[in-house]
């Protein structure tokens, strides 16, 4: 295990050199972090999402989403997310704490979706949206993927724009915890912090 960054800046900068990776290594342990919201009933909500783009100067990251799902109308009513992020090999956990937007139409979500392949674009085709019961298991039944497939209608993307950080690296004899905040009006300020 390699040991990670002594100073906070360097940390700041390998965070988010992983972020960016993730977003186009299928195999990397961040691609796929778990994205927490909050239901109806204020109970806590998680999943797993796919990290689709990171923008450093804008500080958000993107994933995408049926339009219709519990996770929509969680953020809708909601706009507190929180992202953990683990990688078992290196010991490294990041959470990322911020605000979300669901956004169905507009350039990003219409570039997006022209950019999806066929089997992106199939995973939005019309059925009833997920979550819905059925009496028994349902598999993807949908008709043959056609290239130009898909209900656009039922696409959306979701951009999460982070307030805070939270980096912990478990090593074998020693821990090490970093929290990071983003002020409305400045630059990130960093601190060490007990693990």
């Amino acid at each position: 295990m390699t040991p990670p960054p002594a100073d906070l800046d360097a940390l700041v900068a390998h965070v988010l050199g992983r972020l960016s990776a993730a977003t186009t290594d299928p195999a990397a342990p961040w691609r796929t972090p778990m994205l927490a919201t909050l239901s109806q009933t204020g109970a806590p909500t998680l999943r797993t999402v796919v990290l689709r783009a990171v923008s450093v100067p804008d500080r958000s990251l993107r994933i995408n989403t049926h339009r219709h799902s519990d996770k929509a109308g969680q953020i809708a009513r909601n706009t507190a997310v929180e992202l953990c992020l683990w990688d078992p090999v290196a010991g490294q956990q990041l959470r990322i704490a911020g605000d979300a937007a669901v956004e169905a139409s507009g350039p990003t979500a219409d570039a997006t979706w022209t950019a999806l392949g066929a089997a992106g674009r199939a995973l939005y085709r019309g059925g009833p949206p997920p979550g819905t019961p059925t009496p028994g298991p349902r598999p993807l039944d949908h008709p043959p993927i056609d290239p130009n497939g898909g209900d656009r209608d039922a696409f959306a993307i979701v951009t999460v724009a982070w307030r805070s950080w939270d980096w912990v690296w478990l090593g074998a004899d020693a821990h090490r915890r970093a929290r990071i905040r983003w002020p409305a009006d400045g630059d990130y300020e960093a601190a060490w912090v007990v693990p």
